[in-house]
C-alpha cells in the first residue's frame, strides 16, 4: 500500500516537472520570436 502511495507520488512529480519545463521552453520559445533580451526577464519570472 505505501510502495503504491509513494509510487504515485513520484510520478506526479515527474509530471510537474515536466509541465514546468514545458512552460519554460514555450516562455522561452515566445521571447526568441520577438527579442533575444526579453528572455532573461521571463526565465527569472519562472
Amino acid at each position: 500500500m505505501v510502495k503504491a502511495r509513494n509510487q504515485c507520488r513520484e510520478e506526479n512529480d515527474d509530471a510537474k516537472d515536466i509541465n514546468r519545463k514545458h512552460k519554460t521552453y514555450a516562455a522561452i520559445g515566445e521571447a526568441t520570436k520577438h527579442k533575444t533580451d526579453t528572455i532573461l526577464p521571463i526565465v527569472d519570472q519562472l
